[in-house]
């Protein structure tokens, strides 16, 4: 981008900022002390164009393929232009719906994607039970990450292991930029914690969620709970200590 374009598009970005409600403004949201920053992401935008016409040829042609609908088609794209930008920021993303929306068909249209842009090894799709990871051709987290429950009785062999399951969930990990979690209704937020602990682990970025990692969830919260452990969106979370789970 040449320097004009430059200016002209911080001024653009000034403009979007000084008409934003003065909550969206303030960079302190008060009693949590959470840091609000508003990012201007062209890839959320609907006429949004890849740098490489290749790129938005691909993603044209797998909308026409998997014949999606306007919601798929909006998070589909969210997702495929986000990989096509230059070093983007860290796309923290939920794919909600209830049952039926079309959630996995949304899932196949970017692995179809990465495939024809021949970067399937950047896109993997987890699931808490391997039923539900065997529908998308994916994997269980636990499998993935080398994360499962322990117990007191083998908590020294698991301490003295840890690095071999981060050194193999590295491994497995090499290249891979997005991680899709599906069914994230079933898991508990001790469980959401070991993942995001292990992928921090992986990658030794310890600044952001989920090590820096795109993380796409999607799932229905109306849907099947955790098996055990607090759902994501209890509000007893504060009030619950379970370290059954580790990273």
């Amino acid at each position: 981008m040449d320097k004009p374009c430059q200016e002209s598009l911080s001024i653009s970005f000034k403009k979007k900022q000084a008409n934003l409600p003065d909550v969206c403004q303030q960079s302190n949201t008060g009693s949590a002390g959470e840091i609000v920053v508003v990012v201007d992401a062209d890839y959320f935008k609907y006429n949004f164009k890849a740098k490489k016409e290749l790129d938005n040829k691909i993603m044209q042609e797998v909308d026409t393929e998997f014949k999606l609908n306007k919601e798929q088609l909006r998070a589909f794209r969210i997702i495929a232009n986000h990989s096509s930008c230059v070093a983007p920021e860290q796309l923290k993303m939920h794919l909600g719906g209830m049952g039926g929306t079309g959630k996995s068909q949304v899932i196949k249209a970017l692995i179809c994607m990465f495939d024809k842009k021949q970067e399937s090894h950047q896109f993997v799709v987890l699931a808490p039970t391997g039923t539900a990871a065997a529908l998308l051709n994916g994997s269980t987290y636990h499998s993935m990450l080398g994360v499962r429950s322990r117990g007191k009785k083998d908590e020294d062999s698991f301490e003295k292991s840890m690095t071999t399951l981060v050194n193999n969930a590295r491994s497995r990990l090499a290249g891979v930029d997005y991680i899709f979690i599906d069914e994230i209704s079933m898991i508990a937020c001790h469980e959401s914690y070991a993942i995001s602990s292990r992928l921090t682990a992986i990658s030794n970025v310890h600044d952001k969620p989920f090590g820096g990692f795109n993380i796409i969830l999607a799932g229905d919260f109306a849907q099947l709970p955790p098996t055990s452990g607090a759902a994501l969106y209890s509000n007893n979370v504060s009030k619950i200590k379970n370290t059954s789970m580790s990273p």
